[in-house]
């Protein structure tokens, strides 16, 4: 697959969106378009309920959930989700490559799954086996992502892997959050690569609401909708770095009087979504 693929909705992938009635196989494939939706989405399957085989496949496309209002995305390079309630739905995923950015859309307590290969799984009944699957990082020596059976690699190893891995280009992507500031930057998160001509994607969804996000000089467009702050680079191009900067602090102890469009508080100049104002106020 080389076409890009998105969708409002969940279930999204870059070969199939859900998995079920007997299950499914895929073997050398390779999907190079991006990829996104709202949650379970993945390079190749989406969501997979049965019985799901990936073999010597490779991802480079970026997979990206955006989640849904506020609640958390769920995103793999390879799958996306799997259903856990029963032994009988499985997910073997062997020898596979993904050197995509993978993200998923943290919600307001900060909580966001995914994985370069595929998210990980709490109280799982579902056999899941995942081995000698690989994934490109900027720093694989201190790489957090790593799931069982995965390996984190650097940019000359990853490429020397695969002979259809050796003529990807990349650029590096730094993403800087501030400190101890409520706000949750998704994956990517740190440096990462991002392969030349994509898109790459963040977002960045205040843990509490009242603030306001600017990347660079470049302001988030906010999505109501899904109550994140994104931020798009279209066909990349040239290393790049980003920092998100927070504007303003949550009102503490204000006093709201039901029909007034004013606040009483002590504080400065600050954004506040309560009773309609949607205004900067100068507080009192």
């Amino acid at each position: 697959n080389n076409g890009d693929v998105e969708s409002v909705e969940g279930n999204v992938g870059g070969f199939i969106g859900w998995s079920a009635n007997g299950g499914a196989e895929i073997i050398s494939g390779i999907n190079n378009g991006d990829i996104k939706g709202s949650s379970s989405i993945g390079g190749f399957v989406g969501y997979n309920t049965q019985q799901l085989t990936v073999t010597d496949s490779i991802n480079t496309g970026n997979v990206v959930s955006f989640g849904s209002t506020h609640a958390a995305g769920t995103s793999g390079g390879i799958l996306g989700a799997q259903r856990q309630d029963a032994s009988v739905r499985t997910a073997t995923i062997t020898g596979c490559y993904n050197s995509g950015i993978v993200s998923a859309k943290a919600d307001f307590e900060g909580y966001g799954r995914y994985n370069p290969i595929m998210p990980q799984l709490y109280d799982n009944i579902a056999v899941i086996t995942v081995s000698d699957c690989y994934y490109l990082a900027v720093n694989p020596e201190t790489d957090l992502d790593a799931y069982e059976g995965t390996t984190a690699l650097a940019l000359d190893v990853f490429k020397a892997k695969d002979t259809r891995l050796a003529d990807l280009t990349f650029v590096t992507v730094t993403m800087n959050k501030p400190e101890n500031a409520y706000v949750s930057v998704s994956a990517p998160s740190g440096s990462v690569y991002a392969k030349t001509g994509s898109d790459f994607i963040a977002t960045v969804t205040p843990v509490e609401k009242g603030y306001e996000l600017t990347a660079s000089n470049v302001e988030f467009v906010m999505d109501e909708t899904e109550g994140c702050y994104v931020y798009e680079i279209d066909a990349i191009a040239a290393d790049a770095e980003i920092s998100v900067t927070v504007e303003a602090v949550i009102i503490v102890d204000a006093v709201i009087t039901p029909g007034a469009d004013t606040v009483v508080a002590t504080g400065t100049l600050l954004p506040y979504l309560a009773n309609g104002i949607t205004d900067y106020l100068k507080i009192a």
